[in-house]
């Protein structure tokens, strides 16, 4: 699937476009209905000056198996992140009824119209989304909450953004009207979370938190792949890691392979 490296198949162009012609009409419309203040809109303009030079990063646990294999392993033969429903079909005993409600979850994603149906149906496991978050943090432990995701922390290149739609809260919460594209993030900084807007955390380094222990960040749905050559920046791992020899090689070899800066935390 080589030919899908660095660009949208059609179908992911399609759910792509899709959001892109009514993100700027969305985000309007949330500018509209959040009714902010002066002093308001220039602490949104701040945090959107502060998500700027946020990256995308996608937590793995890379001791975790997958068919039988640990996830490092497959990284370093495939030169890819999987998405979720390659490792659900690659498992031995998956359960159809999570990749039945994670496309559920997509076609509500995308906007819930009819035309989905048939496009989703007819995609393959390999250009379904992979799920990451937006890292507006300025040191790596910042979104350590989110661990239970995995401790490693694959920090991407600036351009995935261009080619990946983002919205306010974890897909399982949102509505089918809350994704944006890169250059409307107006619209999900205007986005109350637990009585906050989003501007307010991104400008305060502060993550929403309710009171059950949920956190709430700004989901990121990368279509077109994640390729460690071309897509990965750098790789924060526990320093602990060192103390692993065996794993620690590999882990070495996966960073000189595809050309990824490792960084201990």
């Amino acid at each position: 699937m080589a030919e899908m490296h660095g660009r949208h198949s059609p179908a992911q162009a399609y759910l792509y476009q899709k959001i892109q012609s009514v993100s700027r009409k969305r985000a309007n419309g949330m500018m509209h209905r959040a009714r902010l203040s002066n002093e308001q809109m220039v602490a949104l303009g701040q945090a959107i000056r502060r998500l700027k030079p946020a990256r995308i990063v996608v937590n793995l646990n890379l001791h975790e198996q997958v068919a039988g294999r640990r996830m490092i392993d497959s990284l370093l033969d495939s030169g890819r992140i999987y998405n979720l429903f390659e490792i659900a079909q690659a498992a031995i005993g998956y359960n159809p009824s999570a990749l039945r409600l994670r496309i559920m979850l997509e076609f509500k994603l995308y906007g819930a119209t009819p035309d989905l149906q048939d496009v989703l149906a007819g995609m393959a496991n390999i250009e379904h989304p992979n799920y990451a978050l937006v890292d507006y943090f300025p040191q790596p432990l910042g979104y350590s909450l989110v661990g239970y995701y995995g401790w490693y922390r694959f920090m991407l290149k600036d351009e995935v953004k261009e080619r990946s739609t983002f919205s306010p809260v974890d897909t399982k919460y949102t509505t089918s009207d809350q994704t944006f594209v890169w250059n409307d993030m107006n619209g999900i900084l205007a986005t109350k979370i637990g009585g906050r807007y989003w501007f307010e955390y991104v400008n305060s380094n502060t993550i929403p938190l309710s009171a059950q222990g949920n956190v709430s960040y700004i989901e990121t749905q990368i279509l077109g792949g994640v390729f460690l050559q071309d897509d990965v920046d750098a790789l924060y791992y526990p320093e602990t890691d060192r103390l692993n020899k065996p794993f620690f090689r590999k882990l070495t070899h996966l960073a000189e392979k595809f050309s990824i800066q490792l960084e201990p935390y």
